[in-house]
């Protein structure tokens, strides 16, 4: 089971609709300040809005991209550019989830990795995908295993 994971659309229009409103606030609090009020709140404020913007676009044009894997044992992490899957230390956390986009976690090397997945970057195998995200992982050996194995019916 295989996931693309590419930079986010949803995630992208959703940042530049929070800078976009709040480049309005920022444009009605320099309109409704007085002259004698001065203007170096306005500045100040616009200045942190600057660097706080440009920092969360940049963080989405850096966003993970590669391929996210469950092989039935193990999640994998593919980055884009490399070759070499690398074993996730446990399974995806799911921190959002709007049916056709999914905020998860994941830990390859030690390091969280938060990756946005969306049904339209694999719009086929979403819903299995899903649900391999949401299933426990069963070691080898298991009950449900060996039931499987040996042909006996699961409960």
């Amino acid at each position: 089971m295989r996931c693309p994971v590419t930079r986010s659309g949803t995630a992208g229009i959703a940042l530049a609709t929070v800078i976009a409103a709040s480049a309005v606030v920022i444009a009605a609090w320099w309109k409704s300040g007085s002259p004698a009020d001065g203007l170096s709140p306005v500045f100040l404020g616009f200045g942190l809005w600057s660097v706080t913007a440009a920092l969360a676009a940049l963080a989405w044009l850096r966003s993970p991209r590669g391929v996210l894997e469950w092989d039935g044992a193990q999640w994998w992490w593919t980055p884009a550019g490399t070759a070499l899957p690398v074993a996730c230390q446990k399974p995806p956390t799911v921190h959002l989830d709007l049916q056709r986009f999914l905020l998860v976690s994941v830990f390859p090397e030690g390091r969280r990795t938060w990756l946005a997945l969306e049904k339209r970057q694999a719009p086929q195998r979403w819903s299995a995908f899903r649900r391999a995200v949401y299933s426990p992982a069963r070691p080898p050996g298991s009950s449900a295993a060996a039931r499987s194995q040996s042909g006996t019916p699961s409960d």
